[in-house]
């Protein structure tokens, strides 16, 4: 990507777009909000420096998966369970239990741009019917290397089985569990927010009466309060018959039938929407 022009450019203002206040200050409010969990952890004897290299791990990989993904909040139902329940996966145990053990720096520098070539090649195999063999073969490869890493740690681990600490065994494999559902809280907000932002915006592109935006925005407020879900289930058309509302409770009755409206109906407005937010866009 880097040795083309176009790709390069995109790639900077990529980049700008990341530094933007609208996306870095609630990037770094999540951070100081983990770092006062952390800090409470460690009161309680939950965590200690050992797991630093972890948790800015989990902050990097699960954490920015979450806040990048905070639409999930008012545009499904299932966002908490999923994320709840995904803390709790076998593959987050495996994970915990591979790192417990640090390979030699000669064999990462060799294994990840490996694996990570492999895993993407996977990924185009996996696309194309015509790719089946290649397929097979790789998800065979990658096989191998599971085991093989599997083994090591294992083997490792049994070899210092005197210098293993229980404690911290418990707290390593608990670190990425409490550290997901602890953040829920921050991350729901932040969807909360994001679901009002993005209605607030549609109603200003409509250029309305100033009161009539004022009293719009307050029945949402009143009405929704915060249940985010509630927020994302409010339709286009809904939102223009919020600004043509007379009264405040008239604004009111708007969202109320809303919230009622039948699912069929609900489905149809789905692509009204869409279409909508690409207009706002």
């Amino acid at each position: 990507m880097l040795s083309r022009r176009e790709l390069r450019s995109s790639l900077g203002a990529l980049a700008r777009s990341f530094f933007k206040a609208a996306i870095l200050l609630p990037l770094l409010g999540f951070a100081v909000y983990l770092a006062g969990l952390v800090l409470l952890a460690r009161h309680w004897g939950l965590w200690h420096d050992g797991l630093l290299n972890d948790t800015v791990a989990w902050f990097l990989g699960v954490g920015f998966v979450m806040f990048f993904s905070i639409e999930r909040v008012y545009g499904s139902d299932d966002f908490f369970t999923k994320t709840a329940l995904n803390s709790l996966t076998a593959g987050v145990a495996i994970e915990v239990f591979v790192n417990l053990v640090v390979l030699p720096l000669p064999a990462e520098l060799i294994l990840v741009p490996t694996l990570t070539f492999l895993t993407m090649t996977l990924v185009v195999a996996e696309s194309m019917k015509e790719y089946e063999p290649s397929r097979r073969l790789l998800s065979g490869i990658l096989t191998v290397f599971g085991f093989a890493v599997f083994a090591f740690v294992g083997v490792s681990l049994i070899a210092n089985l005197e210098d293993l600490s229980l404690s911290y065994l418990l707290q390593a494999f608990a670190l990425p569990i409490w550290l997901t559902l602890a953040s829920l809280p921050f991350i729901y907000l932040m969807g909360l927010c994001a679901g009002y932002q993005r209605i607030f915006l549609r109603l200003k592109l409509r250029d309305p009466d100033p009161k009539a935006l004022r009293r719009a925005k307050l029945a949402l407020i009143l009405s929704c309060q915060l249940r985010a879900r509630r927020v994302g289930g409010v339709s286009w058309r809904q939102q223009h018959e919020l600004l043509e509302a007379s009264s405040l409770v008239e604004a009111r009755e708007v969202l109320r039938g809303d919230a009622e409206r039948p699912q069929a109906e609900a489905g149809g407005l789905e692509l009204e929407d869409a279409h909508a937010d690409a207009e706002a866009a």
